[in-house]
């Protein structure tokens, strides 16, 4: 037989049938005793309470099986086949195949439409056509007296009456089975495909927000009415929002606070229907910095009439425009290193007579008063432009690295000592090098480091012209020795308590001639910066005014090679 398979819903459906057929059958045989109560019968009650017992007994034990989770296949079927018998008995008390409760087969044939398939359905209606035929056949021979409580009275009817009567019911059941299957089975189809097509649109929808909460890009969803909709991940990174609070809110409610200029983008295009194909805008982060974002908007198709929603896809442009920046001044130092070797060859040469000259006119000649005082001038100002010209050719012949196993601790011992014989330190200023104690070591060229250190380690002195402390060290969260983290780089610390660097000023400081110290040629910083990016490291600054500026430097640890060298070094 074929039956059904089970479905989330099925169990339920068992426990259905199960209270319609304890209803019904209490309403039929209720009725029977009521009727029968207050009458003279030639026969007992007693088989009518037995049925109705018998009923509210299997139905106890069919509602045990469901608690034990019997296989419902298997449940039903029982069930099926069990009301067959009961309605026979019924239908013995009710007068037999005359019995005008013979539709009691109907319902049992219906319902099994519910739970089981074509070959099933048959099935139960050819258990109750041979149940039917049996009682038939036993009342026409004579073998079983039928009686009616309905109609005690009643003659029984002729037996080519009775057999066109039995014949007719027993088709009107196959008749009834095979509309009552094939309509199920279309219903069935029906529901099936409803059921397929659902899951599949699920699927769809489950797959685009998916994408939706995962693009890199924000993504921003109004209604007509400019509630916001959808509010993807990316989007709360970025604006510093929780899309759980503010989806169903007005948008002019949730980013007037956080950027104006995304509020007057989206009123644009909601209200008065203008797009933008890409637009750069400013929003507020969480910390109050300001973040550069690209945004471009699209408007929702709607009904001619309706006002549609839009959509806003934005970027942070925040690393693009670092990029950007490293680009321009990329090209800026390839020009300026071009530039600047060939004009320092054109002047060092003269230079260098010239202060050779001088020199000579100082030592032969008794200068006095101000004609010393502006000899002193030259001579100053010869061996400042012999400075500058020397930075030119540093800047614009940084040569490849020549990288070994580089101890930072003694290089920056090395260069504190260097800086303290420097004209611009004074006694005022204290220098703790907390590297010294430690040994990590980096993959670099040493002569190339030892000059990164120098030129960040002056720019602090000059910084701190009224004395300061200036302390140099590993970013916290580092292990001393070889340390592996922050993707292999060592980060090291210049930290001053000068007077710190303008906001306005911080982004230009290693622009090439950026200074804003008086005489500085703005090359100190920009050797730097181009030295470590040489070694394949990065610098970088934090400044607060009042508070002093802090360089850091990242440089690759020296790992397996270093321990290797030191190895080798042990040995010998």
């Amino acid at each position: 037989m074929a039956i059904k398979k089970a479905q989330e819903n099925y169990p339920k459906s068992i426990y259905a049938l199960m209270i319609f057929r304890l209803i019904l059958i209490t309403l039929i045989l209720g009725a029977a005793i009521l009727f029968l109560a207050g009458r003279s019968q030639s026969f007992s009650l007693t088989p009518i309470y037995g049925l109705l017992v018998l009923t509210y007994v299997i139905s106890g034990f069919y509602w045990l099986a469901a608690k034990l989770e019997v296989a419902p296949t298997l449940l039903v079927t029982v069930q099926l086949s069990i009301d067959v018998a009961l309605v026979t008995g019924i239908l013995y008390y009710s007068g037999g195949s005359e019995s005008i409760l013979t539709l009691l087969y109907l319902l049992i044939i219906i319902s099994s439409t519910m739970f089981v398939h074509l070959g099933g359905i048959l099935y139960i209606c050819t258990l109750a056509a041979a149940a039917y035929g049996l009682l038939s056949w036993l009342q026409y021979h004579g073998i079983w007296e039928t009686i009616s409580f309905f109609y005690p009275d009643r003659l029984p009817r002729p037996p080519e009456q009775l057999s066109i009567n039995v014949y007719l019911n027993i088709c009107f059941f196959y008749l009834v089975a095979v509309l009552s299957g094939f309509l199920a089975e279309k219903l069935r189809q029906k529901g099936e495909e409803l059921e397929s097509t659902s899951r599949k649109l699920r699927k769809v929808l489950l797959d685009t927000d998916d994408i939706l909460e995962n693009m890199n890009s924000g993504l921003i969803t109004l209604d007509g009415e400019g509630r916001i909709l959808h509010f993807n991940r990316a989007a709360e990174s970025i604006l510093s929002l929780d899309s759980s609070q503010i989806k169903g809110k007005l948008y002019q409610q949730v980013f007037e606070e956080v950027s104006s200029e995304l509020s007057q983008v989206l009123r644009s295009a909601l209200e008065e229907g203008l797009v933008n194909s890409r637009t750069e805008i400013a929003v507020v982060s969480r910390n109050g910095h300001s973040i550069p974002v690209g945004i471009s908007t699209t408007l929702l198709g709607m009904d001619e009439g309706e006002r549609g929603g839009v959509i806003a896809v934005f970027q942070d442009l925040t690393e693009a425009k670092k990029l950007e920046r490293k680009v321009r001044q990329a090209d800026r130092l390839s020009v300026l290193g071009q530039l600047s070797a060939g004009i320092a060859h054109e002047i060092r040469n003269p230079l260098t007579t010239i202060s050779g000259s001088i020199e000579v006119l100082r030592e032969s000649l008794k200068l006095a008063g101000e004609e010393r005082k502006l000899m002193g001038l030259i001579t100053r100002e010869s061996d400042r432009l012999n400075r500058i010209i020397t930075d030119f050719l540093l800047y614009a012949r940084i040569r490849p690295a020549d990288k070994t196993v580089v101890d930072i601790g003694k290089v920056m011992d090395e260069t504190l000592t260097i800086v303290r014989n420097h004209a611009d330190f004074h006694d005022g200023i204290e220098m703790t090098n907390a590297l010294k104690s430690q040994t990590v070591c980096v993959l670099a060229d040493q002569d190339q480091v030892k000059q990164i250190f120098l030129n960040i380690t002056i720019n602090a002195v000059q910084a701190m012209p009224r004395g300061g402390k200036l302390t140099v060290g590993l970013v916290e969260g580092q292990p001393t020795a070889r340390p592996r983290a922050n993707n292999g780089m060592v980060r090291i610390f210049f930290r001053d308590t000068g007077s710190g660097i303008p906001a306005g000023e911080l982004k230009n400081i290693f622009e090439p001639f950026f200074s804003s110290k008086k005489g500085g040629t703005g090359l100190g910083l920009s050797i730097a910066q181009r030295i470590v990016q040489n070694n394949g490291g990065e610098l970088e600054v934090e400044s607060q005014v009042g508070s002093g500026t802090t360089f850091i430097v990242s440089l690759f640890a020296a790992g397996e090679f270093g321990e290797k060298e030191d190895e080798k070094k042990e040995r010998n």
